[in-house]
C-alpha cells in the first residue's frame, strides 16, 4: 500500500465513505436525507454539513451546519421559484478532534436527487383592475412548476382562445 505521502507501507487503515440516500416526503414537502456515519479516523467525525443545488447550480454555503447526527430533513415548501421541483444533495463529514497528526480531514459522500411533485392552485375568480396586485391577474399558482413545458390558455364559451402565454408569472388580466 502506498500512503498519502507516497511512501509504502505494509499495511492500510479500513475506511467506511459516506453513503447518503434521500426520500422525497411531497405530501410536506420536506426531503429526507439519511446517511452512514464516516469511519476509521484518527478523529471522530463530529460534524456534517449538507450542501442543495436547485436548477443545477450549487449553493457553496452549506444549508444545514454542525449536524452531529446522520439525518436532516430540508423543508422545500418555502422554494417556490424552483423549476421542476429537482434538488441535488451531498454531505460533507468533518473530522473532529484526535488525529493522530494534528490535521483535520473532510469527506464527501455520493450525491443524490429528491424530486418533488409540482403542486397547482388555479383560483376561482379574480378582480380586473382592481389596485390589489394579488387578484387583478388570473394565473395558475404552485411551487415546482417547469417553465419549460408550461403553457397556460385561456378559452371563451365558444371556444375561441382569449389569452395564451408560455411564462408561469404571466396572467390574464381579463382583456
Amino acid at each position: 500500500v502506498v500512503d498519502s505521502c507516497g511512501v509504502e507501507v505494509l499495511t492500510s487503515n479500513l475506511g467506511k465513505t459516506v453513503h447518503l440516500q434521500v426520500e422525497s416526503n411531497t405530501a410536506d414537502l420536506i426531503n429526507e436525507l439519511t446517511w452512514t456515519d464516516y469511519g476509521d479516523w484518527s478523529g471522530v467525525p463530529t460534524s456534517y454539513d449538507v450542501y442543495r443545488s436547485m436548477d443545477g447550480v450549487w449553493d457553496p454555503t452549506p444549508i444545514a451546519t454542525g449536524i452531529s447526527g446522520t439525518t436532516y430533513d430540508d423543508p422545500v415548501d418555502v422554494l417556490t421559484d424552483v423549476s421542476g421541483g429537482t434538488f441535488h444533495y451531498y454531505v460533507m463529514a468533518i473530522e473532529g478532534p484526535g488525529n493522530i497528526y494534528s490535521i483535520s480531514d473532510s469527506a464527501r459522500s455520493n450525491e443524490v436527487v429528491a424530486l418533488q411533485n409540482p403542486r397547482v392552485y388555479v383560483p376561482g375568480a379574480f378582480r380586473p383592475g382592481s389596485q390589489d396586485a394579488d387578484v387583478n391577474v388570473f394565473y395558475p399558482q404552485g411551487n415546482f412548476i417547469s417553465e419549460k413545458d408550461y403553457q397556460f390558455i385561456v378559452y371563451n364559451r365558444w371556444g375561441s382562445i382569449v389569452f395564451e402565454s408560455g411564462e408561469i408569472y404571466k396572467g390574464w388580466d381579463g382583456t
